[in-house]
């Protein structure tokens, strides 16, 4: 269990809960309920769990700002905690139809469906071992921008900071997009989290 796993268990568990476009009802975005024609993975919507209204990707961009952190669980008093998974990527990122493609490409490979698990639903995979190191994630060809991002989280969680500044290197010479969803994110995560700091002190690593 990583370090971050194990401070989270200890916590009150917030989650971010998002409105629903219709029925204006907060909820947690959960996997399950991604719905999808059969073959047709990338035309995935979300049935919101109270009105049953289809919501569709564009859709998250009214939801997000409007979101709130809630505590799920007593914990030890004194840890707050979030989990936050790609099914809340800013439009324009990681979709609900990407993720619909990678569960069904995840059911014919063991292998993916770990990553799956790991990197899209930002859960810890307890069937088949440990988690892959960050090295392995962000190596994989299907990784996403935000699967780099949270490798580089793990960088600066592990105090690795010859292999953090190699990485964001080849960010910054890749694309600006692992900035611009580094920054987005770090303005979506409360001020006072664990995650905001980790995120704030990678960027300041960044190269100029």
């Amino acid at each position: 269990m990583s370090r971050i796993e194990a401070a989270y268990e200890e916590s009150d568990k917030r989650l971010y809960f998002v409105p629903c476009p219709t029925c204006r009802e907060f909820q947690v975005l959960k996997f399950p309920q991604l719905r999808w024609p059969k073959g047709g993975p990338e035309e995935a919507v979300y049935v919101c769990a109270h009105c049953g209204q289809e919501i569709h990707n564009h859709q998250k961009q009214w939801m997000l700002p409007r979101g709130a952190w809630r505590a799920t669980a007593k914990g030890d008093g004194k840890t707050a905690g979030f989990h936050l998974s790609s099914l809340y990527s800013p439009v324009g990122w990681f979709s609900w139809g990407e993720a619909a493609m990678q569960f069904e490409q995840a059911q014919k490979n063991p292998s993916l469906l770990q990553v799956f698990v790991n990197t899209v639903l930002g859960d810890t995979w307890t069937l088949l071992g440990e988690a892959p190191d960050w090295k392995k994630l962000y190596d994989r060809r299907e990784a996403t921008t935000l699967d780099r991002v949270h490798a580089a989280m793990l960088l600066q969680a592990g105090g690795r900071a010859n292999a953090l500044r190699s990485m964001l290197k080849s960010e910054t010479e890749r694309s600006p997009d692992f900035l611009r969803l580094a920054n987005a994110l770090s303005a979506l995560y409360p001020k006072e989290s664990e995650e905001k700091r980790l995120l704030d002190a990678m960027l300041l690593s960044a190269p100029r």
